[in-house]
Parts: structure tokens; C-alpha cells; sequence
């Protein structure tokens, strides 16, 4: 029962945390993505897995990146804006409980 109510969770997890892109006007969109910042056997992990514990948004094609923002700064240990301007890299701050961080990105188009 275990099993199967995990898979549940699990399943229902990936598609609540996968990326949204929303239309703000002609010239700008918003691109929104959650990470659950969790633990196995008592190893912080983030889900769905990132490179080198950095989780980054980024515009589309070579659109620019105007504004960015997160649902909680309590979960931000660093954060930069990438060189090229085209996006936003943040390393997250485990805080002892699973806790989900969204990243939203507003994008003017090129």
C-alpha cells in the first residue's frame, strides 16, 4: 500500500512541477518552474534532478530576461543572473524540510 500510494505522490509530483510559460503581452512572457527541495536518507536532494545543485531558468531562444523573482527568499543560498542575460541561476537553501521553490522569469522577446 506503501508502494503504491508513493507512486501516486511521485507521479503527481512530476506534473505539478513541471515548467509553465504564460503570455504577458505582445512583447514579453513569463516562464514559471518548481523544484522540491527534499531529502533521501537524510541527503538533501532537488526534484527533478539539476547539474551541480544549481537550478536555472532561462529565456527562450536569445530572448532577454527583464525581471525574475522567487516564492520564498528563505530558499535562496545564492542567486546571479547568467552573462548573457538570458536567464537567472540559484542555488537553493535546504531549510530541514521539504519545501518547493518556484523561479519565475518575465522575458522580452528579441
Amino acid at each position: 500500500m506503501r508502494t503504491i500510494v508513493a507512486l501516486l505522490v511521485a507521479a503527481a509530483s512530476t506534473l505539478l512541477l513541471h515548467g509553465v510559460a504564460a503570455a504577458a503581452d505582445d512583447e514579453t512572457y513569463v516562464i514559471s518552474r518548481s523544484w522540491k527541495l527534499t531529502y533521501v536518507n537524510g541527503d538533501p536532494r532537488i526534484v527533478p534532478s539539476v547539474e551541480d545543485d544549481v537550478i536555472e531558468v532561462s529565456c527562450h531562444n536569445d530572448d532577454m530576461m527583464r525581471d525574475w523573482k522567487v516564492n520564498d527568499e528563505d530558499l535562496v543560498a545564492e542567486a546571479r543572473e547568467k552573462a548573457d542575460g538570458t536567464g537567472v541561476q540559484v542555488q537553493p537553501e535546504f531549510t530541514g524540510k521539504t519545501e518547493i521553490l518556484r523561479i519565475t522569469v518575465e522575458c522580452e522577446k528579441a
